[in-house]
């Protein structure tokens, strides 16, 4: 899909699945070189595609313009010109224009882009069937430094796309390459006050055909004005907000979709507010569906993660290293079918538990000498398990949100109820 803003801007937008250089199927796996000259020629082909798409009439005598077109005729981005369909009816061929190599593609865009201004290219879901195979960890390393190259090449492109922390970390380690990519990332991250922004946004949203309302409220009273009473994450009261955020993982659809169910609960008891009782009330279901995106979205790296996490059905929240060894060593039948794309081979215990930890299913936590304890996650923390010595001093823990629709319950220890989480 296309959108001109301007006359002097550009807009691409599209999916992964077009922009995949499908030429490289004859590629080995770990030839990095080889994918990024797949990947930028298949990038520039797309963006000369659509380039020729948008070209009017005026513009059909260039030399340029004509060699666009071709390429957007080729790919149906376009119908053929009259002179050329009349050419056809009456069988007699047309003079062919050569489709041009990557380079002279690359001299065509270089060339448009100086004439018309920035050009945007936005491409989503590259990530979207990531697994740790070696073939997909060296096809995504290529395509981020396929695009530095392009955007160094022609200073008016300009590429945005996404990746996941989780997968970001992973192909970093392992590409040296990318070092040079790092300097264009930017965080995309939801933090409590954000997600307090858009629930307060949504709620303001449904009571605009109400007698209720909210227009004046700062966005935490338009909260608490709905969500009331006290509201415990087993440790003290906090902000409604603050519980919310944590069950939904920071992200904001489970956010919604949480707010929701609540909402639906309170209805059923013909209650103006939602109570803290709303909400545990809305987690199995709510739980339930969590563990439903988590298989879909690592369904290619861990295909039975549905096994793996149903082992955590009624037992603690929290276990000791040697305590969750021994659930895996219990369990041996069903954990010699988990199968982890990367793991060549048997699958270790530390394996799976890192596993779990990398996918969010598990945190960390460790208690301080003081009264208080730190949370480490795989997203916010680049620290592996090993090096926050969780053998000695820490545990793993069920994220929240799945603590209910398991049944998972009770620890080996009880919390002082005035201990803080110090890294909030």
């Amino acid at each position: 899909m296309i959108k001109k803003e301007k006359s002097t801007n550009l807009r691409v937008l599209d999916f992964h699945d077009r922009f995949y250089p499908h030429s490289s199927e004859s590629l080995k796996d770990n030839d990095l070189a080889g994918w990024i000259r797949c990947w930028k020629k298949s990038i520039i082909s797309v963006i000369c595609e659509e380039l020729g798409k948008k070209i009017g009439i005026k513009e059909i005598f260039n030399s340029d313009a004509n060699i666009l077109m071709e390429l957007a005729e080729n790919e149906g981005l376009r119908k053929k010109g009259i002179i050329k369909y009349l050419f056809e009816r009456v069988k007699i061929d047309p003079v062919k224009i050569e489709i041009p190599l990557t380079e002279s593609q690359l001299g065509l865009l270089q060339r448009a882009a100086e004439n018309n201004g920035y050009i945007w290219v936005f491409i989503d879901d590259i990530d979207s069937n990531f697994d740790m195979s070696e073939r997909t960890l060296t096809s995504i390393a290529a395509f981020y430094c396929a695009c530095r190259k392009i955007v160094y090449d022609i200073p008016e492109l300009r590429v945005r796309t996404t990746i996941r922390p989780n997968v970001w970390k992973v192909i970093s380690s392992r590409f040296d390459p990318l070092s040079k990519v790092r300097q264009y990332l930017f965080p995309i991250t939801w933090t409590v006050n954000d997600l307090e922004e858009l629930l307060a946004k949504r709620i303001q949203h449904y009571t605009l055909n109400s007698s209720y309302s909210v227009s004046q409220k700062s966005n935490s009273d338009i909260i608490n004005s709905l969500f009331t009473g006290d509201y415990d994450l087993g440790e003290g009261s906090r902000p409604p907000i603050t519980v919310l955020s944590k069950l939904a993982k920071m992200r904001p659809r489970w956010l919604i979709e949480l707010g929701k169910s609540s909402c639906n609960s309170a209805k059923r008891e013909k209650r103006n507010s939602i109570l803290d009782s709303d909400v545990k009330k809305s987690m199995n279901t709510f739980g339930e569906n969590r563990i439903i995106d988590f298989c879909a979205e690592y369904h290619s790296i861990c295909p039975n993660l549905r096994d793996l996490i149903e082992l955590f059905r009624y037992g603690p929240v929290r276990y000791k290293n040697a305590d969750l060894n021994n659930l895996y060593k219990s369990n041996s039948s069903r954990i010699e079918k988990i199968k982890i794309i990367g793991h060549s081979g048997k699958i270790t215990l530390t394996e799976i538990s890192d596993f779990l930890y990398f996918i969010g299913f598990l945190d960390i936590r460790k208690d301080l000498e003081t009264d208080g304890y730190d949370i480490f996650s795989f997203e916010d923390s680049s620290t592996a398990p090993r090096n926050l010595k969780i053998e000695a001093q820490g545990y793993w823990e069920l994220h929240p949100c799945f603590r209910d629709v398991l049944r998972a319950g009770g620890t080996e220890f009880t919390p002082s109820r005035s201990a803080k989480r110090r890294n909030k």
